[in-house]
Formats: structure tokens, C-alpha cells, sequence
């Protein structure tokens, strides 16, 4: 079989691309990016179609992966040859699997054919997609082979068309589905459930019996929580009585507690009198003789105000009398002058002129005469200036007296209360007098008042000494007997709580305890189930160990050629290694006398054993039609005499198949020599 042509409308980001193949080696060298591997996938999913898949990630949802960039058709069509016959195969996708379209041609005739259906790749290999990626697609990362039931049918030749590569394999599914009703891996299936179920029962049965056994105690803890219920209510009841009678006798020692409070505001009240008495020394003394003192000192004040005024007017009055005295004499003084100037003119005159001397002689007799009334009225006015002064002195004198007087008085009254009293602060010593005694005054009324108060409460609650003296030692304080009540109810609270939880419990444990013998009896059910189970899931182990084995027995006839195959390859590399290939196709490498998985090798060590082993399985699979095979650049880790090795191997393979390398890199591209 062999590629002809292919023509992408839409596919991932290759758009409108058309590639004609031709026989041997197809060298398609593009840069990364290019859409190398997405034109490999479109070969494939020509053949195979594209699964639906939910997933979100787009390595395992190839449909979502490569749906168009640039939208479009999504899809286009391959030619091949396969038995003397070309074809054509257009395929385009939805975006779900039932939205595809196939259509296959005869292009002998350039009609629909019926030869192949949609499932060509099944058709023309005789092996599943899987099968496919695992033998005719080489990856660039993943050359491993393994097998499936697909590869293992073809390598056996137990099939002669598609329907019948999964003879063996639905046998095995067939197996494998009925025994997984019984046992899955995880501890899964019928028996687990089983097993479970019946663990499950038995521990719900250990519960239940442990219920039972619990109402037991439950039932012999609430008996001893009555009982201690119903004394701590008696012991309760007691104590209530208790404190009914002690708030009974609060009331009498509110009595007895008012009365002292009575007698205590009475004592107090004469402490403060006494004290005040004794600021005063103890004396006798009344508001009588405080207010005498007090006109005392008023009369004093008013004495002292008129001696004030009267000092005044005498010194106003010898002022005067002084002045007019200094007066007299000038004017007196001045008379004489002019008496004498008067009558001396006057004698003198008569000598030289008679006439005026005579005149002046009269005029100085008028002057004496005016001299002797003036004087003789002056004399009157200071005779009565001084009768004046006189009764001045005297009112003066009489006052001071006075004051004298009221002010010994004074001293006398205060100083055996203040010996300090004097002439200078009696004032201010008579105010703080005053101040106590009415305040004196004061407490001696406040005293009596409360006195009468407590007569008077005395009288209404008709005490007397002995009924006092009994209710002072009435017990009021009841808090200790409170404190055992609340100590009492507490618990009391306690024990009921614990009653009520105690029942619920008992209540609950009652629906377990019902079930007994429900799960004794669905106990005995399941023993006999799970016998049953184990039975059926043992005969289908060994019906399947008994097909695998004659699997095995087959799959013997295709390692030798497998062996032989990858011998040759390998051997093209110059390997020395010796390695063997178990029924699954796993290659295993023998060092140091022991085999090791290729997973302990190098990358590229691993790409030549893998590359070596697919081509083997290849050449077992189809030894008659030869198949097309994709190399999507699987050398990148090869050093460059493996590189050229493998490169001299494509060219020797594309001789009998039809080779697509798929390269970005010059050096791969290059043909070896």
C-alpha cells in the first residue's frame, strides 16, 4: 500500500496545503512550527477518523487540539493504492464525532465506493488506532511498543478481517467484565461489597450488642440518680424553710437596726455637742448673754463714731479759735498803730495848724473809741468759741468713759473663753464667740431633736431592753443557707439534665437494640452470598489464566521472528548489547548478567532500541501488504554516527516500504551515504 496524495482544506494551522507522495523515502523537511506532526495526525485520522472527548486537555483531545485556527472546512482528503485499486478518502469534522463526514472513491471511476466503510484503517491494517501509533507511526519522543490485543491478534494471524481482532479479546473483556462484577481492582466488586457489607453488619451488630449491654448500666445509673434526686429535694425543701424563717427575722432586726440607728444618730449628735462645749471650755452660756455682749459692742461702735465726729469738731473749732485769736492781735496791733499816728498828727499839728490837728485829734478819739468796741466784741465771740470748746472736751470725755467701760466689759465676758482677747481683736474674738455659740445653739437643738426622734420610735414599736436585746441576736444572714440551697438546686438541675440524657440515650440505644435480629438474620444472608461470590469469581480467574496461557502459547511463534528482526536492526548500529523481547514487547537489556528496562538507559539509547523494535514489529506484523510509515523526526536524540546509521537504515526500509520523514533539522534531512 502506498500514499499518493493528500489535500488539507483545514486542519490545525495547516490551511489549503496539498503534498504528492511518491514510492521509498518522502523527506518533508520544514521548520518547528511548521505543522509536521499536525500533518501526520491528519494522515492518520483519514484513515481512523477523530474521537470525541471531553477532556480539557488538548494532548488527549485531538479534535479540540486541531479543530482550524483559521476556522473553515475542517478536514480534506488522501489518495492511496492498495492491491492494483486507487482511492480517495474525504473526511471532514464537526465538532462532534456525529457530525463527521466519510465519503470513499474508486478513482478508477471517480465514484462513491462501497468497498471500505468508515472504519478503513481497521479495514486495510487489520489493526486498531492504537495498534497503529504502537507500530507504524514513530513519534519523536515515545518509541516504546508494547502490545495490544490488536497487535497480538495480527502478529498470530488469528484474524482474517476486522471483525475478528477481537476474538480473543472479547473473550478476556467478556471475563474480565463478568469478574469485575465480583473483584476490581481497589478492593472494588461484588465481593468487596459483600465483605464490606458484612463487616459492616457485624460491626453494626457489635454496636447493637453494645447498646444492649449499655441500657444495662444506664438503666442501673438513672436508679442511683432518682435516688440521690429525691434526697437532695428533701435536703432542698428543709433549707427553703430555713430561709423563709430567717427573712422572718429580718424584719424584727430591721426594727432593732432602725432603733440603733435611732440611739446612734442621738449619741452622735450629743459627741458634736460636747465638742462644741468644749471649744468653749465648758462654760455656761445662753443666747441672753451672747446677745447683751452683742449691744455692748454695737454701743461701743456708735460711741466710738460719735467720739469721732466730736474729736473732729474740736479740732475744726480750736482751728478757728486760733485764727480769729491771730486776728485780734493784728487788728489790735493796727488800731494802736493808728491811734497813736492819729493822735501823735494831731499834737503835732496843733503847733503848726490848729485846725487840722484838732480834726486829727478827733479822728484818733474815734479810732480809740471804735478800737475799744471792736475789741470788746471780739472778746465776746472767743469767751463763746470757747464755751463751745468746753462741751466739746466734755461730750468727749464722757464718751471715751463709756467706751472704756463697755469695752471691760467686753474683755471681761470673752477672756475666760479667750485669753487672748484684747482691746485690738475683740471684734474679730467676740465673732468667732458668736459663731459658736450659735452653733452651740445649733447641735443643742439637733440633739434634742433626735432624742425625741428615738423616744418616739421607742414608743410606737413598744420596745424595752429585753425585747432590744432579743432581737439583736436574731440570725438575718441566710447567704450560707442560700449558698448550700443554690448548691443543692444546681446539682438538682444536674441530676435532671443527666436523667433527660440519660433516657434520650436509652431511647436511642432502644432503635439499635431493635435491630438485632434484622442483622443477624441479613448476617447469615451474606456469609451465604459471599461464599457464592468468591465461588463464581474463582472459576473466572482460572478460565482466564487458562486463555491467557494458551494466548501465550501462541504469542511464542512471533518472538523468534521479532527477535530475528531487531537483531538485524540493532545490529546496524553496532550494538553488542544483548537484549530479549517478552510476549508484551518489552525489550529488556542484559548488563552485568542481569536485565534492566530500557528506562535505565539514555534517551538515545532508548530511541535506537525503540526505533529498532518498532521496524521488527513492523516487518512480524505485515509480511505480505506492506504499510506506509511516518517518521515524525524520531532521531533528535541520536549522536551523529547513530543519526547517520539510522538515516542509511530509512534508506535501506523505504525500498520495501513507503517512508514519510517528517524533519526540521538539515543535518536529519540529509541522506546518509
Amino acid at each position: 500500500m502506498i500514499l499518493k496524495k493528500c489535500y488539507i482544506e483545514n486542519f490545525g494551522r495547516l490551511q489549503k496545503f496539498t503534498y504528492e507522495f511518491k514510492n521509498g523515502l518522502n523527506i518533508i523537511q520544514q521548520e518547528n512550527g511548521w505543522g509536521k506532526t499536525t500533518l501526520s495526525v491528519f494522515i492518520k485520522s483519514m484513515f481512523y477518523g477523530l474521537p470525541s472527548s471531553r477532556k480539557l486537555n488538548l494532548t488527549q483531545n485531538l479534535r479540540k487540539k486541531y479543530t482550524p485556527w483559521q476556522g473553515g472546512k475542517f478536514g480534506g482528503y488522501i489518495e492511496f493504492e492498495i492491491g492494483g485499486k486507487s482511492y480517495r478518502i474525504e473526511r471532514f469534522f464537526g465538532k462532534r464525532e456525529s457530525q463527521d463526514t466519510f465519503t470513499l472513491y474508486d478513482l478508477s471511476t471517480n465514484k462513491p465506493s462501497d468497498d471500505y466503510t468508515s472504519q478503513i484503517g481497521y479495514e486495510l491494517f487489520n489493526i486498531d488506532e492504537d495498534a497503529y501509533e504502537r507500530s507504524t507511526y514513530f513519534p519523536q519522543t515515545d518509541h516504546k511498543t508494547g502490545i495490544n490485543d490488536s497487535i497480538r491478534a495480527k502478529l498470530t494471524n488469528l484474524i482474517e478481517s476486522a471483525d475478528d481482532m477481537g476474538g480473543f479479546s472479547q473473550a478476556i473483556d467478556s471475563l474480565k467484565s463478568r469478574k469485575s462484577v465480583y473483584e476490581k481492582r481497589g478492593n472494588k466488586g461484588l465481593i468487596a461489597d459483600l465483605e464490606a457489607e458484612q463487616i459492616d453488619l457485624q460491626e453494626q451488630l457489635q454496636e447493637c450488642l453494645s447498646k444492649q449491654q449499655d441500657n444495662k448500666n444506664l438503666s442501673e445509673r438513672l436508679k442511683k440518680l432518682r435516688q440521690e434526686q429525691e434526697a437532695l429535694q428533701d435536703q432542698a425543701d428543709e433549707l427553703i424553710k430555713k430561709i423563709e424563717l430567717i427573712k422572718e427575722n429580718r424584719i424584727k432586726r430591721e426594727v432593732y437596726d432602725t432603733y440603733k440607728r435611732f440611739e446612734n444618730d442621738y449619741q452622735n449628735a450629743c459627741a458634736v455637742y460636747n465638742n462644741t462645749r468644749l471649744d468653749l471650755k465648758g462654760k455656761p452660756m445662753t443666747m441672753d448673754d451672747a446677745d447683751s455682749a452683742q449691744e455692748k459692742i454695737i454701743s461701743i461702735n456708735s460711741a466710738s463714731q460719735s467720739l469721732k465726729e466730736y474729736e473732729q469738731k474740736l479740732s475744726q473749732s480750736s482751728q478757728a479759735r486760733n485764727a480769729n485769736d491771730q486776728k485780734s492781735s493784728y487788728l489790735a496791733l493796727l488800731l494802736i498803730i493808728l491811734n497813736v499816728l492819729f493822735l501823735g498828727g494831731g499834737i503835732g499839728s496843733l503847733f503848726f495848724y490848729k485846725a487840722l490837728g484838732l480834726m486829727l485829734l478827733g479822728l484818733g478819739a474815734l479810732s480809740i473809741i471804735g478800737s475799744v468796741v471792736a475789741l470788746y466784741f471780739l472778746k465776746k465771740r472767743v469767751n463763746a468759741d470757747t464755751i463751745q470748746d468746753e462741751h466739746l472736751k466734755k461730750r468727749i470725755s464722757v464718751l471715751k468713759a463709756q467706751i472704756k467701760s463697755d469695752l471691760d466689759y467686753i474683755i471681761r465676758f470673752l477672756r475666760p473663753f479667750y485669753s487672748d482677747v484684747n482691746q485690738y481683736n475683740y471684734q474679730e474674738v467676740f465673732n468667732e464667740f458668736r459663731y459658736r455659740i450659735r452653733l452651740l445653739y445649733d447641735k443643742q437643738k439637733e440633739m434634742d431633736i433626735k432624742r425625741q426622734a428615738w423616744d418616739n420610735y421607742i414608743e410606737e414599736k413598744q420596745l424595752d431592753e429585753r425585747t432590744i436585746s432579743r432581737y439583736s441576736k436574731l440570725q438575718v444572714d441566710f447567704q450560707k443557707e442560700q449558698h448550700k440551697l443554690n448548691q443543692t438546686q444546681n446539682r438538682l438541675d444536674e441530676i435532671k439534665n443527666q436523667i433527660i440524657k440519660i433516657n434520650a440515650e436509652i431511647d436511642n440505644n432502644q432503635v439499635f437494640i431493635n435491630k438485632i435480629d434484622q442483622i443477624q438474620s441479613r448476617l447469615a444472608q451474606n456469609e451465604q452470598e459471599l461464599k457464592k461470590a468468591r465461588y463464581i469469581n474463582q472459576t473466572l480467574k482460572l478460565t482466564m489464566d487458562y486463555l491467557t496461557a494458551a494466548r501465550e502459547t501462541l504469542t511464542q511463534n512471533y518472538l523468534g521472528k521479532m527477535e530475528q528482526s531487531c537483531s538485524k536492526y540493532i545490529s546496524r548500529f553496532n550494538a553488542k548489547d544483548n537484549f530479549s523481547i517478552d510476549t508484551d514487547l518489552e525489550v529488556k537489556i542484559e548488563k552485568s548478567g542481569e536485565k534492566k528496562e530500557l528506562d535505565y538507559f539514555s534517551e538515545g539509547y532508548k530511541d535506537m532500541v525503540g526505533l529498532c523494535t518498532r521496524l521488527a514489529l513492523v516487518d512480524a506484523m505485515f509480511e505480505n501488504q506492506k504499510p506506509f510509515l511516518i517518521f515524525d523526526d524520531p532521531f533528535v536524540n541520536l549522536d551523529d554516527q547513530n543519526l547517520e546509521r539510522a538515516k542509511n537504515i530509512l534508506n535501506e526500509i523505504s525500498k520495501t516500504y513507503q517512508v514519510i520523514y517528517l524533519v526540521c533539522h538539515t543535518s536529519r534531512a540529509q541522506k546518509a551515504s
